[in-house]
């Protein structure tokens, strides 16, 4: 993992954490501001057992059973803003606690068995064939952030907005943001890195170095998923189907991935002749077809 990622995924963790702890701290103090106040919370009259005074009499109408529902209603309504708030602040913590945990040292067992590794990575042997991904996968990342984006503006200039609807129009709005920023920068960053020593897929989040003798299989994966019916068949939506080339040991785990588009276009085909050379291996064709949920 680089450097400046994981300081900026602690600082962002942080700066969470302790914004929903404030967040959660005060709403903790008014819940229990409330409740010392004895403040009563409505009932509904039409959920009450209403005792209608007699004729000509100027005594209002009675609710016997409202203390009662307005007590468990009421605790609910008071605690629920506040619970939810340190569940996220809980959350927070764990999410800084992870990032802290990872990509400060190295796995030797990671790295021997080809798995991932957040560590930071030697340098790559001299020579080889390196290949990058293509700039349309940056761009459809970024594109899609926008939806993020929409979402966070909607919880900041939304008008006449519950407290609850705007703090969750602005957490995903974030997310949304920050899941698709890390994959914009992850393949911007991804390169694949074949020599005589294996193949190796780093990216600015990790990296992982696969060994000749690890591969046993190369196919070349199409997914293509059934969204809709036409006279009872199942299609495929346009556009919708994804190819990448996968390499798996002898028990079918993926030990690498990496897309059709890969660049430069010239640098491909030295690659496949780097990997038929060192493993026998040419790619067959593997279409995977998801059902429709």
């Amino acid at each position: 993992m680089y450097s400046e990622l994981r300081v900026a995924l602690i600082l962002l963790a942080a700066a969470a954490a302790l914004a929903s702890g404030w967040f959660a701290l005060s709403a903790v103090s008014a819940s229990l501001a409330v409740l010392r106040e004895g403040r009563p919370s409505q009932a509904t009259p039409s959920d009450a057992v209403v005792q209608q005074p007699d004729a000509g009499s100027a005594t209002a109408p009675q609710y016997p059973n409202r203390a009662k529902r307005a007590r468990p209603s009421g605790f609910l309504y008071v605690w629920i803003w506040p619970a939810t708030l340190t569940l996220l602040a809980m959350l927070c913590c764990a999410a800084l606690i992870g990032v802290f945990s990872v990509g400060g040292g190295g796995d030797e067992a990671a790295i021997a068995e080809g798995r991932w590794s957040f560590s930071p990575q030697p340098p790559p042997a001299e020579g080889g064939i390196l290949l990058h991904s293509p700039a349309s996968e940056v761009k459809a990342p970024l594109f899609w952030s926008l939806l993020g984006l929409a979402a966070f503006c909607v919880g900041v200039f939304g008008p006449n907005m519950e407290p609850f609807s705007r703090l969750w129009a602005l957490l995903a709005g974030v997310a949304f943001m920050l899941i698709t920023g890390l994959l914009a920068w992850n393949n911007a960053t991804l390169r694949v890195h074949a020599d005589s020593t294996g193949l190796r897929s780093s990216s600015a989040i990790g990296w992982r170095q696969v060994r000749w003798d690890l591969v046993k299989s190369m196919e070349l994966r199409e997914i293509t998923p059934t969204t809709y019916h036409l006279g009872g068949d199942q299609l495929a939506f346009p556009g919708s189907t994804t190819k990448s080339f996968v390499f798996s040991d002898a028990d079918g785990r993926t030990l690498l991935h990496m897309s059709t588009k890969m660049q430069p276009k010239e640098d491909v085909r030295r690659f496949f002749d780097l990997v038929r050379e060192r493993t026998g291996l040419f790619p067959f064709l593997h279409n995977v077809e998801i059902p429709d949920l």
